[in-house]
């Protein structure tokens, strides 16, 4: 670049990178991972995803949210909702919610493939076909709620 003597940084470089940094408020939680040094406890893991950095802060509030969601599943119908024999195609009961996975594009090429995978045909059945995925010991399903493990 024009004006930096040779193996110098240009100023203009310089002085949009380093920048002086300033206190976080004392509520702020500190970025750190699981420990995998305690050993795997699955919980724990995911626990951990809400100050493991960005992207996983992220997950870790989805993993609250679908916590949430399963806790309301598991809740008995109200009355006048139990009143229908049967309302869904799949012909399982009806439960006070249904979960849907919805993602973006770029999870697919995200070291969550394989989650989005085992979740979205691999464990919850159905037709869902989650592309860019493979989940060694499974064949994709051929049909409505099909799953089996391969050979």
């Amino acid at each position: 670049m024009e004006g930096a003597p040779e193996g110098e940084a240009p100023a203009a470089a310089l002085a949009a990178v380093l920048k002086h940094s300033s206190a976080l408020p004392p509520e702020s939680a500190q970025v750190r991972g699981y420990d995998f040094n305690r050993g795997v406890d699955y919980r724990a893991v995911l626990e951990a995803f809400g100050t493991t950095g960005f992207q996983a802060t992220n997950f870790g509030r989805a993993v609250h949210q679908i916590n949430a969601m399963i806790e309301k599943k598991l809740e008995p119908l109200p009355q006048d909702e139990d009143q229908h024999e049967d309302l869904t195609q799949s012909r399982r009961p009806l439960t006070g919610c249904t979960i849907f996975l919805g993602y973006t594009s770029n999870l697919i090429s995200s070291g969550i493939r394989g989650c989005l995978g085992y979740h979205g045909w691999g464990r919850g059945g159905g037709s869902h076909q989650v592309p860019g995925t493979h989940i060694p010991g499974r064949v994709q399903p051929q049909g409505e709620g099909a799953t089996r493990e391969r050979d």
